[in-house]
């Protein structure tokens, strides 16, 4: 059986009660169970019964549709199509397509360099030994000279970095006094697929080109859960004990409170622990009224 972080119902529980004509009005705590909870401002809403041509009935209340007694619609699309109750696993994040738009280009072009030039860049100044800390895996290009296939030749990497700096590019000199008069014109994008950049993942059959997989996002909710009860501390042991079957009393006891207190001391040790948890979680902070959105039959 999934995880059930990882299943999505629907209808929730805000979609079922606005199939009826409820509307979110905020939240709040419930004192059954401290839990924080939507609040909602009822509407009056009349059931009607009709038999089906199967023999059954048919129970119409609001935008829900019961037949012999189990929901088989909550509402409808803006086309029209029935939406009916579903249990299946949530949606992979990230998006589907690899193109990379305009603004992510220019995000990644305007990323400052770490120093002014390649060719200025020095050395870590106080090595912790003698011997270089990564050897000499990169051999610069040399000088090819012309030969029947290149009348020119090829400059090599050292000669190329001694024109550059003869011409005063290499960023050691402002662009207004160079020796030789440049015009500098406006940035822009080239236009077609010229762009290379930061190489994204291939699709493949397995795992399409821009989604995680499905490891990973079980991989990040054990880490935030182990985040959390690191942060919370003594609180994750009130909030494992609030959901079982034990009362405020023997909380109070575990925590090492005597028997008398502990019974008046165990629902504020369980209030104090739900606070906390929503001051750590920034997921609990949000605004949970339900969006109009186009949901596929």
């Amino acid at each position: 059986m999934a995880p059930e972080t990882t299943l999505e119902t629907r209808p929730s529980e805000a979609e079922l009660l606005g199939a009826v004509g409820w509307t979110v009005t905020g939240r709040e705590r419930w004192p059954w169970t401290n839990e924080v909870v939507n609040t909602y401002q009822p509407q009056d809403c009349t059931a009607t019964h009709q038999r089906n041509r199967n023999g059954g009935i048919d129970t119409q209340l609001g935008d829900l549709l019961i037949r012999d007694g189990a929901l088989v619609e909550w509402g409808r699309t803006s086309r029209g199509k029935p939406l009916r109750p579903v249990e299946r696993p949530r949606g992979v994040k990230g998006g589907s397509s690899s193109k990379r738009s305009d603004s992510a280009i220019w995000a990644y072009v305007r990323l400052p360099g770490a120093v002014a030039s390649p060719l200025t860049a020095t050395p870590y100044a106080k090595p912790m030994s003698g011997e270089p800390a990564i050897g000499d895996f990169y051999s610069p290009l040399p000088r090819e000279a012309p030969n029947a296939k290149d009348k020119h030749g090829r400059s090599g990497v050292e000669q190329a970095r001694e024109i550059l700096r003869a011409h005063g590019v290499d960023g050691s000199v402002p662009f207004g006094r160079l020796p030789i008069p440049a015009t500098l014109c406006p940035d822009g994008l080239v236009s077609g697929q010229q762009w290379g950049g930061v190489k994204q993942p291939n699709p493949t059959a397995s795992e399409p080109a821009g989604r995680e997989p499905e490891f990973v996002r079980q991989v990040e909710v054990l880490n935030y859960v182990d985040y959390l009860r690191r942060r919370l501390g003594q609180h994750a042991s009130v909030l494992d004990m609030a959901i079982t079957d034990a009362t405020a009393k023997e909380i109070g006891v575990a925590l090492g409170h005597a028997p008398a207190y502990s019974e008046k001391v165990g629902p504020a040790l369980i209030d104090a622990a739900i606070d906390a948890l929503i001051d750590l979680d920034e997921t609990a902070r949000g605004n949970f009224a339900p969006s109009e959105e186009k949901v596929a039959a």
